[in-house]
């Protein structure tokens, strides 16, 4: 059936000026910043506003911010990702974010397949998303983070300084939505050790809990503190596309950073259609995300999901569920909340006989039912819903199957 909302679809999209929060911070919805150095089978596809690290089989890509970033005191990366299927139905191999010295320059990219971009960078760390099990590898899809300090990094089981299977956890990276990673460093500081915590749509997943970057296996792998970032992927057989939508990194970070919104957005395509919401957020983790409508707090279950993450899908959209939402983000130096009005104007459907079309046909239809001879229509001739049948309708249809709005 045809379908015309007065409000056909609904979004928004906002950025935050990157300079007093993050070192640097991008969507890349709105482009391929010139800043972003890209290798290999990886590139911005501008129907989608993705970087698109693989997509299709025996790829391998890379991405890197071309300045390095101060890192040994701490860092904070967060970012949006997304896994596709490709025609094979065979999820992998996965993707890594990686911190790497350079030798001089960001461009770096390693061995595909089940080295996923990173395999024989050397002087590098990579936390793996890895989605192909192979080899003896822990189960997957599982999280690990891998080094082998100043030598060439492997994603072998000798290499990892810790994995965390994600199906236990509950968290799905293979379900084709977004996901938010967020990868949170602490470096050593007044006798207490240094770690990593690496959080999947706010859910801790792994900790290192004793890590040093200057101290890797007795390797200082930063160049006096400073590393290069980005992202790398890869797929053998399999032909996953490994796409990351938005991304913030805050370096030299010595303390907690209050939750502050860099990308939001949200939209839905009238009724009976889903509505999504997300905020991407910098800052300190852990972090508590309460969505709530009209300032009652939702609850998970039916058609609502997305409470205790950054993002919110409601499914089926009825005139019940307009009002204003907010999300409320939340650590432990801070928050911030986000609005959402939500308005779904009226929709109604001009195919007055089913037929597929929306034209006279739809408009003699109604006219021989007001006259009294029904039998053509496939839904309530009532058309402008005012409890009456008669030339009024007609004149609504008439507007709507001109391209006018509904009643």
């Amino acid at each position: 059936m045809l379908r015309t909302p007065r409000l056909l679809a609904a979004a928004a999209l906002a950025c935050a000026a990157p300079a007093a929060f993050g070192s640097f911070s991008y969507a890349f919805f709105f482009g391929h910043p010139p800043e972003i150095t890209l290798m290999r089978d990886a590139f911005w596809d501008s129907n989608t506003g993705e970087m698109l690290l693989t997509s299709a089989e025996d790829q391998v890509g890379a991405m890197w911010q071309e300045s390095p970033q101060r890192v040994s005191p701490g860092f904070l990366s967060t970012f949006e990702f997304r896994i596709r299927q490709g025609p094979a139905q065979i999820d992998g191999d996965g993707f890594a974010f990686v911190l790497q010295n350079g030798f001089g320059g960001p461009p770096a990219i390693g061995f595909g397949g089940s080295g996923m971009g990173y395999q024989n960078i050397a002087a590098s760390l990579a936390v793996e998303f890895d989605t192909f099990g192979c080899c003896g590898e822990p189960q997957t899809p599982h999280v690990a983070v891998h080094s082998r300090g100043m030598e060439a990094n492997s994603p072998s089981n000798d290499a990892a300084l810790g994995v965390a299977a994600l199906g236990p956890l509950g968290v799905n990276i293979l379900d084709e939505r977004p996901h938010t990673g967020q990868i949170q460093y602490t470096g050593p500081a007044n006798g207490n050790p240094g770690h990593m915590e690496v959080y999947i749509d706010a859910v801790l997943v792994l900790t290192i809990p004793d890590l040093d970057l200057t101290d890797i296996d007795g390797d200082d792998i930063t160049d006096q503190g400073d590393m290069y970032t980005g992202f790398t992927a890869a797929t053998g057989l399999a032909d996953s596309t490994h796409a990351v939508t938005a991304w913030s990194l805050e370096s030299d970070v010595t303390g907690c950073i209050e939750p502050h919104a860099y990308l939001s957005g949200s939209g839905h395509g009238g009724f009976d259609s889903p509505y999504q919401a997300s905020v991407q957020f910098i800052g300190t983790y852990p972090m508590t995300f309460v969505w709530s409508k009209d300032g009652v707090p939702l609850v998970n279950g039916g058609r609502i999901e997305g409470q205790g993450t950054d993002r919110l899908y409601i499914a089926d959209i009825t005139p019940d569920d307009q009002g204003l939402y907010e999300l409320l983000a939340t650590n432990a130096c801070g928050n911030q909340t986000i609005p959402f009005p939500l308005f779904i104007g009226p929709t109604c459907d001009p195919d007055f006989t089913c037929d597929g079309n929306a034209d006279q046909d739809d408009v003699a239809c109604i006219i021989n039912v007001i006259a009294g001879n029904p039998g053509c229509e496939c839904q309530d001739p009532d058309f402008n819903r005012d409890g009456n049948v008669d030339q009024d309708d007609v004149a609504a249809l008439i507007n709507v199957v001109a391209g006018g709005n509904c009643p």
